[in-house]
């Protein structure tokens, strides 16, 4: 459907196999698939429209050709008014076919009065045009639906981004396409029922001309064209650098990752797809252009100038952003932790970088300044975390009593690795009390919260079950009352 406007005025014999092709391929998706009335409407148009393009190969006109092409209309135009007046209609699948079987209508009746009276080149061209018109206009209209049911099935099958589908985000990406869509499908499908008109290419054909030719400004030659291919490269370069990193997963925030195993492989070297996308897209833009890559140098050099006196934060960032992507510091998906602020490596761009927070907010941080500072990163370690609970019993607790409840309580979570294996030890006296360090290791950092809260929950019922009290800081006030003295002068007592 897309390689068919690549060449501006092809021959007819290269679309018609292209058409052909693309029609018995849909002829196999139909079978027991939609109704038999509409499975005979399809195949009658399909041979309709093969036998209709094999008379338009025909260049000598000759009066057998004109009964064969008047017979042929007559069997459209009844056919199709009894589609159009079946009552079969609910069942049809797109009921935008409708209006185009009314236009084949249209079109062979047309056909029919140019034959009759001796019209028989604009006979042709109505003719060949109605039944050429009506099998685009389902193929068009089909391809769209596919790409409807493909979206519509992987939202609701793909939750998460995939490894086997390259990590496409299907929630993000919707479950239809979108509006303008139909309308690049409604323009396309009149140019190329257009080419058949001696018309559309009189009005197309100096547009093109002026489009193609050289035209001159002082010593510098362009053409239009090579301005629009310039600029489209450039442009298609930039979204298909963007599409990449919009299909490449984006970890959530952590509660709505709890749900998700696995670390994400693409990571940083979405950054370099994206750089390599772009360079090259520069490159066979001004080479289909037409631009001298020695003017581009000298364009180079004086960039080179601003960039060394005014951008260097700048080229920091981006000298950064390519160390991060072949040395891998960090990747897209790690845990991480800036500053004290744990998060989850969202994206990283080409100047700065993005982390999606525990409080669901997001933090952009410079490549030069993720480099630079402290960074923790917890996936580089397995994403697994010691933590150490500390309580304080009064002295005077049996000690074995409380290194067995606690060691029960860490065991019992499945959350709690068993290597290294979990210990509790005594951590000093003081204040009249006996602090207990309680050290063990989670499988995942991200539950590290929610496995302290329930061990210190655990130990304060299992504690008081078994008559342990807690201790309590306190101190002693000791208060001294002075030997009252009596101030001569004032007659107070201090």
């Amino acid at each position: 459907s897309i390689f068919q406007f690549i060449f501006f005025d092809p021959p007819f014999i290269f679309s018609f196999v292209l058409w052909l092709i693309a029609a018995l391929a849909l002829t196999v998706i139909f079978r027991q698939f939609i109704t038999p009335f509409w499975m005979r409407f399809w195949l009658a148009f399909l041979l309709f429209f093969v036998l209709a393009s094999l008379d338009n190969f025909i260049l000598q006109a000759s009066r057998s050709e004109r009964w064969f092409m008047f017979f042929l209309s007559i069997a459209g135009i009844i056919y199709g008014g009894y589609i159009l007046k079946s009552d079969q209609k609910q069942e049809l699948r797109e009921r935008k076919i409708l209006y185009f079987i009314a236009f084949v209508v249209i079109l062979q009746v047309a056909s029919l009065l140019a034959n009759t009276f001796g019209r028989f080149n604009l006979s042709k061209t109505y003719f060949s045009t109605g039944y050429v018109g009506l099998i685009i206009a389902i193929l068009f209209l089909w391809a769209a639906r596919l790409i409807n049911e493909t979206l519509k099935l992987a939202s609701h099958v793909y939750k998460h981004p995939d490894r086997n589908l390259f990590y496409i985000n299907f929630e993000k990406v919707g479950d239809k396409v979108p509006g303008v869509f139909y309308v690049f499908l409604v323009i396309g499908w009149f140019i190329l029922i257009g080419r058949n008109f001696y018309s559309f290419k009189q009005i197309t054909q100096p547009i093109i001309s002026y489009i193609t030719d050289v035209h001159t400004i002082g010593g510098y030659e362009f053409s239009i064209s090579g301005i629009l291919i310039f600029a489209t490269i450039l442009v298609c370069s930039m979204y298909l650098s963007r599409l990449v990193s919009f299909f490449g997963s984006e970890p959530v925030a952590s509660h709505e990752a709890k749900n998700r195993t696995g670390k994400i492989g693409i990571g940083s070297w979405l950054l370099l797809v994206r750089i390599f996308i772009i360079s090259m897209g520069l490159f066979i833009a001004l080479s289909a252009a037409g631009i001298s890559l020695d003017k581009i140098t000298i364009i180079i050099g004086a960039l080179g100038v601003g960039i060394g006196l005014g951008l260097q934060s700048i080229v920091n960032n981006l000298v950064s952003g390519l160390i991060i992507a072949f040395e891998k510091p960090v990747n897209v998906g790690d845990n991480i932790e800036v500053n004290g602020k744990p998060g989850v490596m969202k994206e990283i761009g080409f100047r700065s970088s993005m982390v999606t927070l525990l409080d669901g907010s997001i933090l952009i941080i410079p490549n030069g300044d993720l480099l630079s500072q402290h960074l923790i990163n917890w996936s580089k370690g397995k994403n697994v975390r010691k933590i150490t609970s500390r309580v304080s019993v009064v002295i005077g607790t049996e000690i074995d009593k409380v290194k067995s409840i606690a060691m029960d309580i860490v065991k019992a979570d499945e959350r709690v690795m068993t290597f290294p294996a979990p210990s509790v030890g005594i951590k000093e006296f003081a204040n009249g009390a006996i602090d207990f360090d309680i050290s063990y290791w989670i499988k995942h950092i991200r539950d590290s919260n929610d496995v302290n809260a329930h061990v210190l929950e655990q130990l304060t019922k299992q504690f008081d079950a078994a008559g342990i009290k807690f201790a309590h800081t306190h101190q002693d006030i000791v208060i001294q009352s002075l030997p009252n003295q009596q101030n001569p002068s004032h007659g107070n007592t201090q």
